[in-house]
């Protein structure tokens, strides 16, 4: 039997790692989302409309209800119709595991030895828990990542392609990424622009190769240069044009939604809201920390960049984790983006910050700190800890991800309820019944845009056990979850079971 060479060992280090965490966040029930998303999905591969009245709640609000990730609801649904909680579970997995190889793949390029790219993609990841999950804004991660690294993947055939050809690649690709982002999730419509502005200084950077004749290796006159920011640009902007809605309504659904759950979801919160925990803005300060590092690492040399394709990527990286991170101080959910953007800039740091605690090190006597630092300065002590706690960790990933599956812990509950029903559950609970329970209607579920700010404020008066009535009337069932479990509103839940009109079943 061969042995496994280091490079070999490391790389089924990160896969393992890597493939874990993936399998363990799509395994995770927390987000209901996906749930309603996929019944979305189902209705419309079967035929309805993309923008319809709403049939899912026994108290309507009006209007049309407008699906803001249809591409992701048909993929959901085709998961679902295969494989019912395994078909899902699978399709989050893909999203995940691509994200997570994309940023992985584009910190190799950026010149991160292995096991600092996996630390890098993993921190980062952690501290982004929540993001990382089967909506929609998981593909837009992937998809956006995916888009900044685009530039530098073509930069060594532009010195030797076409002008015409490079405009012509990058018109496709940004068609490609605009159109298709545009039907996973409407935020592409914000986000083409954002990419845009990236991709334009990636080309006012970038070095070709081979360089242009002459001393400035960043003439911006070579049409190599401009041709395919000229078509990128383009292309950008004719995906936005094929969106599901058209511009002006997809533009004013996007707004529906900030309307209806800025301050009432944490998503939509600022860090400095009194009903936030203190961790967020923990985690707003490593977030920013991050993004300005990631800018000003090329700033040192800004010369080299002109030179250096490397620090022209990390340069764009910066120009979009930067804007987006302070935009997270307002709203939590910029916060995790930029985090998942500047992962693979992370495993360069963390490799700089190693080889400079090396060349501390050297020469100094190999007693105390200073051998302790240069141990753990190389990579082998760390290959050693990273394998066996991956094989510790291996039943609890296959525990929390294949087994568990995302299979809610509602579904045994709204499996006994009353045929034709009308539920009162919170929104994660009413999500899962749209799904397993179609016969039975909610009072409100995930699709604040369509509900709105009102019924969004009203459903949290009745939720805090404040309501003028124990329930909304209409209702005629009520799942909650019991008391300690995440989604539990104990006033509420105390309450329903002092109410004499209502049982338990």
């Amino acid at each position: 039997m061969r042995k496994l060479g280091a490079a070999s060992w490391d790389r089924l280090i990160v896969w393992a790692w890597l493939l874990s965490l993936a399998a363990v966040r799509a395994g995770s029930p927390d987000e209901r989302d996906p749930c309603w998303e996929a019944r979305a999905g189902l209705e419309n591969l079967a035929g309805t409309p993309l923008a319809r009245p709403d049939t899912w709640s026994w108290a309507p609000t009006g209007g049309l209800f407008y699906p803001n990730s249809p591409a992701w609801n048909a993929a959901l649904g085709l998961g679902w119709a295969a494989g019912h909680y395994w078909g899902l579970f699978a399709v989050t997995f893909g999203a995940i595991g691509c994200y997570l190889a994309i940023a992985y793949v584009l910190a190799r390029r950026l010149g991160a030895p292995r096991l600092a790219a996996l630390a890098g993609i993993m921190g980062c990841s952690l501290l982004a828990f929540p993001m990382l999950s089967g909506r929609a804004t998981m593909v837009v991660q992937a998809m956006l990542l995916l888009a900044l690294a685009a530039p530098g993947a073509w930069r060594p055939r532009a010195g030797a392609a076409p002008p015409a050809l490079g405009a012509l690649v990058a018109g496709v690709a940004g068609f490609a990424l605009s159109g298709i982002g545009n039907w996973v999730h409407l935020s592409w419509l914000v986000l083409a622009p954002v990419v845009a502005v990236a991709w334009l200084a990636y080309g006012l950077l970038a070095p070709l190769d081979p360089p242009p004749s002459g001393r400035h290796p960043a003439r911006l006159a070579d049409p190599r240069r401009w041709a395919p920011v000229v078509g990128g640009i383009a292309g950008l902007a004719g995906g936005v044009l094929v969106s599901p809605y058209g511009l002006a309504t997809g533009l004013e659904r996007s707004l529906a939604t900030q309307r209806a759950c800025v301050g009432l979801i944490l998503e939509w919160s600022s860090i400095v809201t009194p009903r936030v925990h203190p961790q967020w803005a923990v985690f707003g300060v490593l977030t920013l920390t991050l993004s300005a590092l990631t800018v000003a690492w090329p700033l040192r040399d800004w010369r080299r960049v002109l030179r250096d394709e490397r620090l022209a990527t990390v340069t764009l990286l910066g120009l979009v984790a930067l804007p987006v991170a302070v935009a997270g101080l307002a709203m939590i959910r910029f916060l995790g983006i930029s985090m998942l953007t500047a992962a693979p800039v992370a495993g360069c740091l963390i490799a700089g910050a190693t080889r400079r605690a090396a060349r501390w090190a050297h020469g100094r006597p190999q007693a105390g700190v200073a051998g302790f630092v240069g141990r753990w300065a190389t990579s082998h002590p760390w290959r050693v800890v990273t394998s066996i706690v991956s094989v510790l960790l291996l039943p609890g990933a296959v525990w929390l991800g294949p087994v568990r599956h995302a299979t809610p812990p509602e579904t045994a509950a709204l499996a006994t309820l009353p045929a034709g029903c009308r539920l009162l559950a919170t929104g994660g609970a009413s999500g899962v019944a749209l799904l397993t329970r179609p016969d039975v209607t909610v009072w409100v579920d995930g699709r604040a845009d369509y509900y709105g700010r009102a019924r969004m404020v009203e459903a949290d008066t009745f939720y805090s056990g404040q309501g003028e009535t124990t329930a909304p009337s209409g209702a005629t069932c009520i799942v909650l979850a019991a008391p300690g479990e995440r989604e539990a509103v104990p006033l509420l839940t105390a309450r329903i079971e002092a109410d004499p009109l209502w049982h338990h079943q």
